[in-house]
């Protein structure tokens, strides 16, 4: 298909980057006034839900990679920590070249960014979504090994898990480096979405798209739903010996839950993925499949981003006793700040709940 400049038939209220492409679907979802989101109480719920998303990842994502990086706030194996600290940036750089310019779009109900931006997005959001996919897998994966083969786990350096997540760094940038190859500036605005997406228009997609998405999507899910569901196998086993044998309990359950909230919030755009081939969108271009379900199952992804943060807290104790202390940083003693607490910006009886918190969480890696 060649590249089309996409006019929109409400062109006098909205008018696209000039030389960007229309969708190389059957219909153009570049048309604002068939596909875009006319409905305001729908269009505010939408809003808030991916106003809060987008602050969830910024504030939850930086606060882990501090605490992992500055602080050592995670007292798990060290293979799991260096691969949660790599999935708060993939997750990030999804906030950042997805959620943001998204949430913005949805605002102004148009895209204001330019062409450039519109043309790249898609390249760094499918490189950080297929990123992220691939470091949940060895999250899970690396955890049954861990629990499999203790003691060769134990000489697994940082610098080694460092090195294993460069590569799948490089791996991820498959689907990138084929949208530049294959027709680098096949993207479109899609308002079912409210973002650039890529369009998969020429033919060498017929048969590289499903390629793809079979080594870089579905094999790696296939190993996260098994290694997640033996995960839940072996901690429903450690409950009742948990007194004598907790069998790196906290470690198990970060890893299964990480995996379960994965799985569960890919599972609708896995299903769209796998029947758009089926239902063709020739006939019913508005049909709730192709417009509503596609848009819902885009924003279910979001959850996975936005997780991470929730699930730490809940089953690390070190990491919660991290994020307890830097509330407390913030409670004045009952007699007030003396002079030197004042320039350290903290009161002593605070510093001494910290210091007691702290160090009861931080017992014993899981």
């Amino acid at each position: 298909m060649d590249g089309i400049t996409r006019n929109l038939p409400d062109s006098s209220n909205y008018k696209l980057p000039p030389g960007t492409k229309m969708s190389t679907n059957h219909w153009n979802y570049s048309d604002r006034t068939q596909f875009g989101n006319h409905d305001n109480t729908g269009r505010y719920i939408w809003i808030v839900f991916i106003m809060f998303a987008l602050l969830s990842s910024l504030i939850g994502d930086s606060t882990i990679l501090v605490a992992a990086i500055k602080y050592r706030a995670f007292k798990l194996h060290k293979l799991i920590v260096v691969i949660i600290q790599h999935i708060a940036v993939a997750d990030l750089m999804v906030s950042a070249t997805f959620l943001f310019p998204k949430i913005v779009s949805k605002i102004a109900g148009r895209w204001i960014f330019g062409k450039l931006f519109c043309n790249i997005s898609p390249y760094n959001t499918y490189f950080a979504t297929t990123l992220g996919i691939q470091l949940i897998c060895a999250m899970t994966t690396s955890k049954v090994l861990i629990l499999k083969y203790p003691l060769r786990s134990v000489s697994f350096s940082r610098g080694r898990a460092h090195w294993l997540c460069s590569a799948l760094w490089v791996w991820a940038l498959n689907f990138s480096l084929c949208f530049f190859i294959v027709e680098k500036e096949d993207v479109f605005f899609d308002y079912r979405i409210y973002t650039c997406d890529y369009g998969f228009s020429a033919k060498a997609w017929s048969w590289l798209k499903p390629l793809l998405f079979v080594v870089l999507v579905v094999c790696p899910n296939v190993l996260v739903i098994g290694t997640t569901l033996y995960l839940f196998v072996i901690a429903r086993r450690s409950v009742a010996r948990r007194g004598t044998d907790r069998l790196k309990w906290q470690g198990i359950m970060t890893t299964a839950l990480t995996g379960a909230a994965y799985c569960i919030s890919t599972l609708p755009y896995a299903v769209f993925r796998i029947l758009e081939v089926i239902v063709d969108d020739r006939n019913k271009p508005e049909s709730f499949f192709h417009t509503h379900y596609h848009s819902l199952a885009n924003d279910f992804l979001f959850l996975n981003t936005i997780s991470n943060i929730y699930i730490y807290s809940l089953t690390v104790p070190s990491f919660r006793g991290f994020l307890l202390s830097k509330v407390l940083w913030f409670i004045p003693s009952d007699n007030g700040p003396t002079s030197s607490d004042q320039q350290t910006g903290r009161s002593t009886s605070a510093g001494a709940k910290v210091e007691g918190i702290v160090m009861s969480n931080v017992a014993g890696k899981g």
